[in-house]
């Protein structure tokens, strides 16, 4: 009976021997000896759930990580670009370093007796830095699924670190700016979205809004993903988020966003409250000005169209986008007045307001020369052809043909 007894009892005394023998191959920084005997611990059932096994198996991990790291960095020291591309390939596609933080995290798990959680949590604090930055070196790299993958064990990490984790916290709060430990899911969500994981990225996007994240970049795309979706309230929903968790100084491209939803769907109403609030944010931004005063002229309050137009043009009177839009509002009043006098039905009312159409439309021709003649982006085309075409039309009803022509060829051509 003794003898079966010692028979069953071998696999465990064998299994043990492994640990030690992973142990002393540490001692002797031989990394590679000692995660082979390490690893067939964990497999076995008398072991592995032992909080030694797993801690000697981090141990294992992080000195071959370690050494492999000082190799390839003292290449580099030559400058080669081979070298240099060695360095960063370990960087993004080794498993060294996540399989120590993944080891650490279960010695921390099992280590009831905290024999070992002293120096795991040290260990896992140094590794979980190390992963940070080791992912976002990946992600400027632009090796997306391996940022991702490292994000995710550093999050996953500091998770695991419960209270014991001063080491992250001072090295994130000591930079400046300082890192907010949620900007981890800002990188997430781009890599996801590199990726085309839609849902992914929406879902980190949303978590990051709901916590109020002070970055507009959280508002912006979540926004574009639900309009992409043909989801307006959501996308409204979603600026306004950022506008309740975002300083001043960071509001101005999210009421931009807005404004643009609303001008799209047609809210003039709406659109203005936002143009003006955006301009109380901005007040040096000539688009705003630009877009609050298109707002008005399509509701054809010319005299607070002009108004805003002129206090933008004080600011930069050589902005294409505002005088193309002084001069096409200036075009439309025009057309009103020109309209007037062939509705009039006494003839001094016809003339009066034919020669009023044709003193706007010269001033009208004065702001559009002048806009066509400055620099442009492409943002800025459909304006370019709408000022041809009223172009075209004022100098043909003021009795200039040449000109007239000119300007409808530049138009057709465009």
């Amino acid at each position: 009976m003794s003898v079966a007894v010692l028979w069953f009892s071998l696999p465990a005394t064998a299994q043990h021997s492994k640990v030690t023998s992973a142990w002393s191959y540490l001692q002797t920084k031989d990394y590679d000896k000692a995660r082979d005997a390490i690893n067939m611990a964990t497999q076995n059932d008398d072991t592995k759930g032992e909080a030694k096994t797993w801690f000697y198996r981090g141990e294992a991990y992080d000195g071959l990580y370690a050494s492999n790291i000082k190799a390839l960095k003292e290449k580099t020291r030559s400058n080669d670009p081979a070298a240099l591309k060695a360095y960063n390939d370990y960087i993004s596609s080794n498993t060294d370093l996540k399989e120590a933080a993944a080891s650490y995290r279960k010695t921390i798990e099992l280590d009831a007796k905290k024999e070992f959680n002293p120096d795991a949590f040290t260990a896992l604090n140094n590794d979980a830095l190390t992963l940070y930055n080791d992912a976002y070196t990946s992600y400027n790299n632009k090796n997306y699924a391996e940022a991702l993958d490292k994000f995710k064990d550093f999050q996953a990490s500091y998770k695991s670190l419960g209270d014991k984790k001063t080491t992250i916290d001072k090295a994130f709060s000591s930079v400046k700016p300082p890192i907010d430990i949620r900007e981890i899911k800002l990188y997430m969500a781009g890599c996801a979205l590199q990726l085309k994981d839609r849902e992914q990225a929406k879902q980190l996007l949303e978590e990051l809004a709901d916590s109020k994240f002070p970055n507009p970049a959280v508002y912006l795309n979540l926004t574009k993903m639900y309009l992409r979706d043909n989801d307006t309230v959501k996308a409204v929903a979603a600026l306004n988020k950022g506008l309740d968790a975002l300083p001043d100084s960071m509001k101005s491209t999210v009421l931009v966003e807005k404004l643009n939803i609303y001008l799209a769907e047609g809210k003039s109403t709406e659109a203005i409250g936002v143009a003006e609030t955006a301009i109380k944010n901005d007040p040096k931004n000539v688009s705003l000005y630009v877009a609050l005063a298109n707002l008005y002229a399509h509701q054809k309050n010319y005299d607070k169209a002009s108004e805003i137009f002129k206090k933008a043009a004080g600011m930069d009177a050589n902005n294409f986008a505002l005088s193309s839009s002084m001069g096409l509002l200036k075009y439309n009043m025009g057309v009103d007045k020109f309209n007037q006098s062939i509705d009039a039905k006494a003839p001094a009312d016809q003339d009066k307001y034919l020669a009023q159409a044709k003193d706007i439309w010269k001033d009208g021709v004065k702001d559009l020369e002048h806009a066509i003649t400055l620099k442009r982006t492409p943002a800025d085309q459909q304006n370019l052809k709408d000022a041809f075409d009223a172009l075209s039309k004022m100098y043909y009803h003021l009795d200039d043909p040449t000109n007239g022509k000119k300007y409808n060829d530049l138009y057709k051509a465009e």
